[in-house]
């Protein structure tokens, strides 16, 4: 699976787009990500991978149909053991990602590594099934926390959120950069949103330097 160094490697370009908007013109910074659209960001990143073999008919989900737009997305990450189904048969494509859930993929995902035995670093994560996952992430700075020392592992992640994580994964960080308002193609965000820079990035737009 593609590494964490690889993964800086490749996508130091920040004109390297892997999210898109709706049909609708909207980018949804605010809304939870489903696991269909996770699974195609990690699609749309793993350009070193050999995708070619996913293939959607391989999968025997009884609620992914293999023809909608994120059946060779989910074919990568269980072919890469990124996800996993659950015990009735279903992926639950639409279903929203948790913030623990999105550390447990990103670990596999970076091949990331342990960093050995740390401390605990929020005040809610002990004993939960995804503690060391969050913990290594935190280590590498990949995953951050709340002002108020909680990580909140199982309150659902925005899509805002996830390229704010992603784009600290790939150093594509908005250091005294900006974007101009014609570069926005969505109706949903603009300037004077906390995610407006990070979506830019995210969406391939090229960086202004005001």
């Amino acid at each position: 699976m593609i590494s964490y160094e690889k993964a800086v490697e490749l996508t130091t370009s920040h004109t390297f787009r892997y999210i898109y908007g709706y049909e609708n013109g909207s980018v949804r910074p605010e809304a939870s990500i489903t696991r269909a659209e996770i699974a195609q960001v990690f699609y749309n990143l793993a350009i070193n991978a050999n995708k070619e073999s996913c293939d959607p008919n391989s999968l025997k989900f009884s609620d992914v149909d293999k023809q909608k737009w994120y059946s060779k997305a989910i074919a990568f990450v269980i072919e890469n053991t990124l996800f996993s189904g659950y015990p009735d048969g279903t992926f639950k494509p639409e279903r929203p990602i948790t913030r623990a859930e999105l550390a447990a993929s990103l670990y596999t995902f970076l091949d990331a590594g342990p960093l050995g035995e740390q401390d605990s670093m929020f005040s809610d994560i002990g004993g939960h099934w995804a503690e060391t996952y969050i913990k290594i992430l935190a280590g590498y700075d990949v995953v951050s926390g709340y002002p108020d020392g909680t990580f909140k592992p199982d309150a659902n992640i925005s899509r805002g959120e996830l390229v704010s994580i992603m784009n600290r994964i790939l150093t594509r960080l908005n250091y005294g950069t900006s974007y101009l308002p014609e570069q926005n193609e969505y109706n949903d965000i603009d300037e004077t949103s906390w995610a407006y820079n990070d979506i830019m990035n995210a969406s391939g737009k090229e960086e202004r330097i005001r």
